[in-house]
């Protein structure tokens, strides 16, 4: 697998090669960085809207109240270091209702503030608003014109998690998909989504400005539980169809293997708004202290510099017709 940036127009990479070889480029750090709400240590406690986890020994993050979050956000894509997870309670169930009047609907984002040589810059969590709102409302349903639906089909393209559903018999597959978005909806999946675990945000001496995510490098176990739980939820699919479906194109290479989507943020630098995710990883070396956590992966996105106009994606001109400010994914191309 290959990963494809399309962040370039062809006559701004053309400039950028003729440009004469330089020397490594300066990368200044984000620096005066807070973060709303409250700082905790336990995952899962509702009421916590960020942890902040330090590598207090070579390779293994701990959560920590010592110290402040400026001291674990100096980390790079080769050394990402400690992270801030933000919205730290997502996965307590009291955001699991995706519907109008839920919780999770209106949850006041965490926002990591701070500032770069070209101006502030925010990273926030997402809340149901964020995923679910159309031209015309609120609408959670499968096939509607927002973000959620959005990041499900490209999810789906991006790891070929269609293939799974292209070997059922054709008239189970448009049922399967739909009832797959709705259990993942259903079960708190797009809150989940919602608390990415941030650790670098840097800015290069030509103004490109790189974000680094931690996340678990495969998320396959993830997407055999998933599967078991369509196969559940569905009489009509026998049990251990999808899941042994999945096992046997991941090892013909027809799915992605490692199995890997990173958490959603909105990023916010010179007024644009940038909702960032990706599907390939690359290892961090780090492996967290609490097991139910892993942070063994690390996705990074490039918001361009100063005069570099973004090649929109077929996926970015979307988003823009819903009224969403911006769109960036590092995203697989098979071949």
């Amino acid at each position: 697998m290959k990963l494809m940036h399309r962040t370039l127009t062809a006559a701004a990479a053309a400039a950028l090669l003729a440009l004469p070889a330089t020397s490594a480029m300066a990368v200044t750090g984000i620096s005066g960085t807070t973060v709303s709400g409250t700082r905790g240590v336990v995952p899962l406690t509702p009421g916590i809207d960020y942890i902040v986890q330090a590598e207090l020994s070579p390779g293994v993050l701990t959560p920590t109240m010592a110290g402040t979050v400026q001291d674990v956000m100096g980390g790079n894509k080769a050394a990402p270091g400690g992270h801030v997870e933000l919205f730290a309670d997502s996965e307590s169930g009291t955001y699991a209702n995706p519907n109008v009047g839920g919780a999770f609907q209106t949850q006041t984002p965490t926002v990591l503030s701070g500032n770069l040589p070209r101006g502030a810059v925010q990273a926030r969590s997402l809340n149901g608003n964020d995923w679910f709102q159309t031209g015309g409302g609120h609408d959670n349903s499968y096939g509607a014109a927002n973000r959620a639906n959005f990041w499900f089909q490209d999810f789906s393209n991006n790891t070929n998690l269609d293939a799974v559903i292209a070997a059922l018999p054709a008239p189970l597959q448009p049922i399967a998909k739909q009832t797959l978005y709705e259990n993942f909806r259903d079960g708190g999946g797009f809150a989940r989504l919602s608390d990415p675990n941030v650790a670098y945000i840097n800015e290069h001496d030509n103004g490109e400005v790189r974000v680094g995510l931690a996340a678990n490098y495969d998320m396959s176990p993830e997407v055999r539980q998933t599967l078991g739980a369509l196969e559940a939820s569905n009489p009509l699919i026998p049990t251990g169809t999808l899941t042994n479906l999945f096992d046997s194109l991941q090892a013909s290479g027809d799915v992605a293997d490692p199995f890997q989507f990173s958490e959603v943020v909105i990023v916010t630098i010179d007024g644009q708004e940038y909702f960032l995710y990706g599907f390939e990883a690359d290892p961090s070396g780090l492996v967290a202290f609490d097991p139910t956590e892993s942070y063994d992966g690390i996705y990074e996105f490039i918001i361009p510099g100063f005069g570099v106009i973004p090649e929109p994606l077929t996926a970015t001109l979307g988003m823009m017709a819903m009224g969403a400010l911006g769109l960036t994914a590092t995203r697989r191309q098979r071949g």
